[in-house]
């Protein structure tokens, strides 16, 4: 059986190991705290999608889809507002998630890169 002293060491070694390792890890004086952190800007393929048309002219658009799909016959006014309203739909939702990833990624970038005080 083991005494209660002698079971108390393990633990004071790995109580020690461990707070010498966090102090390490968190140690403002390391190279890796200080290094600055750049991040580019969004690149425009991540804005655009840009293809060649017919004329070989290149076409960008935003990265939200194209919209609803109209079926090819005649529609009413009621199936007509109702793709309009999808679409319309679709596309809100689509710009405002994009805006809000570009708007974080542009605040981070300059929370980064941002001069220590």
């Amino acid at each position: 059986m083991m005494s209660l002293a002698s079971m108390k060491k393990p633990f004071r070694i790995l109580t020690l190991i461990l707070a010498a390792s966090s102090a390490a890890a968190c140690n403002a004086l390391t190279p890796s705290a200080k290094a600055p952190i750049n991040l580019p800007p969004l690149p425009a393929e991540v804005l655009w999608i840009c293809k060649l048309d017919t004329d070989g002219k290149q076409v960008c658009k935003p990265t939200c889809p194209e919209g609803v799909l109209v079926p090819d016959r005649d529609i009413d006014q009621a199936e007509t507002e109702t793709y309009w309203i999808r679409d319309r739909a679709g596309l809100r939702a689509c710009r405002n998630a994009f805006n809000a990833t570009v708007k974080f990624y542009e605040n981070l970038r300059t929370e980064l890169s941002a001069p220590e005080k």
